[in-house]
């Protein structure tokens, strides 16, 4: 088995030699000199600068935006003239039948619901719970942010020894 692993992988470091050795050899009908040229060529290509913003991009040939292409028009398909022509067959028989309107016959006292006897009672209720909300927005809004955090964070210090007692980590409550 070991035998033949090393074999294996003798035969695919011969290949990959051998590949790497075909790839180094210069390109069919250009000199040397000329292989070496384009190489040269691609270094210094690959060591230009091109600005964008602030920041250095290398090897970036141009900054400028591509040039619009022309746009094909827009063909209608079958699916679509099937639509067009429902829809002018549609119009068609809206303009000729002279069908009514339809209009919104609810009274405006059906908008708000059902009639409730007690109505002044229970929209009495509702204006005092939203002026105790303005009352607590009110108070909740001037108290610094600052002590609500510096409390939280004493109720959980607090919480935590207590937790700690309860679990048996500490023998106290500090």
């Amino acid at each position: 088995m070991i035998l033949r692993l090393r074999g294996s992988v003798t035969v695919w470091i011969s290949f990959l030699s051998l590949l790497n050795q075909l790839h180094c050899l210069p390109l069919p009908g250009l000199s040397a000199a000329d292989v070496e040229a384009k190489i040269q060529a691609d270094h210094e290509l690959l060591h230009t600068v091109t600005y964008v913003g602030n920041n250095k991009v290398y090897g970036l040939l141009s900054n400028e935006q591509p040039q619009m292409r022309e746009a094909k028009l827009e063909k209608e398909d079958f699916d679509s003239s099937v639509l067009t022509k429902l829809d002018s067959l549609q119009k068609k028989f809206v303009e000729k039948g002279q069908v009514p309107v339809l209009v919104d016959q609810t009274p405006p006292k059906d908008y708000f619901g059902n009639d409730v006897k007690d109505e002044p009672l229970r929209r009495g209720i509702v204006g005092i719970v939203e002026q105790l909300s303005n009352v607590f927005n009110a108070i909740i809004e001037k108290v610094p942010k600052g002590a609500v955090t510096n409390l939280n964070k004493t109720v959980l210090n607090r919480l935590n020894a207590i937790g700690a007692v309860l679990v048996g980590l500490e023998d106290e409550i500090k």
